[in-house]
């Protein structure tokens, strides 16, 4: 089908597409006798109504079905002619003139991928952290295990830092009580920060059974508009003081974790947290080489793939919020969100993806299969049953290619960094893994 090309711009593409009324007519012959066959027409057995009756009857369905096949056939035959690699889906417009004359005459406006050439790698400067496991960072390990099976007794004294208080108060704002502000067999470890500035200090030294008014000032940006900034007095009961007791590390604590015996424990903690920090390592090195390629190469990004990956986010969004709003008892619809939202981090991803891509194409990179199965090993390590996970990965498709697409990514990194200028830098274990949550969750064993 004859089709021509017009370049709007650097990305965009306009081709002008052209469908004989002769072929349309043939498609829509050949359709009608299909529909002939199967049709139930009233006053005729099936298979036996005249076709002038069947054109009659879906004469216009079976034109609009041609006409969207036909497009899409064009549309293909005029991408391969042109040797076009479209971003995103094309923009159609029909020349109504022409499709009442009887043949089809259309547009299609459509964005290809942008061409380019990833620049300024060698003016990367990466700083790359190196970290050894000391025996003082399983120690410290071993003490936020402890921590998780902290109990309690009562301590006859005053209290001090990190001791728990059961306490009853009440707030009042000059001689009226405010609303949220009184509680009973209240529990509160002082030093965790969870009332307002001033609340747990003014705890500090005091004892069983003794009451007071504690008088303090709510921040000026405190979530509550009518206490912002507010004098306020708490009256206080103490009802109990407890002191931390930390279980012993021995044979015992191992049991708390289900591991046979303090040696093996020890031994799985070491593992997570050279696992993680493994993770942890790669993940601060591609974070900079990440930055590194966006700051120096500018790409044309195609509208399409924005707005697609906008509304990927958009959905994902979405999709967190109902699943928070019914872990916390709450039902009813989330209302949607606007893309404008999401634009800025879509364009970043869109942009890094193609400067990535087009590495991989420059160095012709394939995922390494070596790299691939300790990934996975490492991934199934954290499970009880690592072998079965292994298992589950390789029969799923989507999570090998997830993985795989990972993989690449770090060789990537590699690839990179060889023309960087790169710098080591030694790093404590608490350093390197601050602000790591859900890397400390995946170390830490639950009891």
């Amino acid at each position: 089908m004859p089709s021509t090309l017009e370049n709007v711009s650097n990305i965009k593409r306009k081709l002008s597409i052209n469908v004989p009324a002769a072929e349309i007519d043939q498609e829509a012959k050949k359709r009608l006798v299909e529909v002939s066959q199967q049709a139930r027409i009233p006053g005729f057995r099936p298979g036996k109504a005249p076709i002038d009756v069947i054109r009659k009857q879906y004469g216009a369905s079976i034109r609009s079905e041609i006409i969207t096949k036909l497009i899409e056939k064009s549309y293909g035959e005029a991408l391969m002619e042109h040797k076009l690699k479209p971003a995103g889906m094309p923009k159609i417009n029909i020349e109504e003139a022409s499709f009442k004359a009887g043949d089809l005459k259309y547009t299609a406006e459509l964005e290809v991928f942008p061409e380019f050439s990833v620049t300024g790698l060698d003016k990367l400067k990466l700083t790359k952290l190196t970290c050894t496991i000391e025996d003082a960072d399983l120690d410290a390990m071993f003490e936020k295990l402890r921590k998780q099976h902290i109990s309690w007794k009562e301590a006859k004294r005053a209290a001090k830092a990190e001791d728990r208080l059961t306490i009853d108060f009440e707030g009042f704002k000059g001689k009226e009580a405010f609303a949220g502000g009184k509680a009973e067999d209240f529990k509160i470890i002082l030093g965790s920060k969870t009332m307002i500035p001033g609340f747990e200090d003014a705890l500090i030294g005091k004892k069983a059974d003794e009451e007071f008014d504690m008088k303090l000032t709510f921040p000026e940006d405190y979530h509550a508009a009518e206490l912002k900034g507010q004098k306020v007095t708490f009256k206080i009961k103490v009802k109990a003081v407890e002191e931390p007791v930390l279980p012993k590390v021995d044979e015992a604590f191992a049991k708390l974790f289900d591991v046979k015996d303090l040696a093996t424990l020890k031994k799985e903690v070491k593992v997570n947290m050279e696992r993680e920090l493994d993770f942890t390592l790669k993940a601060k090195l591609k974070d900079q080489v990440i930055e590194g390629l966006l700051e120096h190469n500018k790409v044309e990004l195609p509208e399409a793939l924005v707005q697609e990956e906008a509304q990927r986010l958009a959905q994902g969004a979405q999709e967190r919020m109902k699943s928070w709003g019914q872990q916390q008892g709450q039902s009813g619809k989330i209302a949607d969100m606007p893309l404008d939202l999401f634009m800025p981090e879509a364009q970043k991803r869109v942009a890094l993806g193609l400067i990535m891509n087009r590495i991989i194409q420059d160095y012709k990179l394939q995922p390494d299969q070596a790299r691939i199965d300790t990934m996975v090993e490492k991934m199934a390590s954290i499970y009880d049953n690592p072998a079965e996970v292994i298992q589950f990965f390789k029969n799923n498709k989507q999570r090998m290619a997830e993985i795989e697409q990972v993989v690449l990514e770090e060789q990537v990194v590699d690839e990179v960094a060889k023309l960087a200028k790169v710098v080591e830098e030694k790093q404590g274990f608490e350093k390197v893994m601050e602000n790591n949550v859900s890397a400390m969750a995946n170390i830490l064993p639950q009891g």
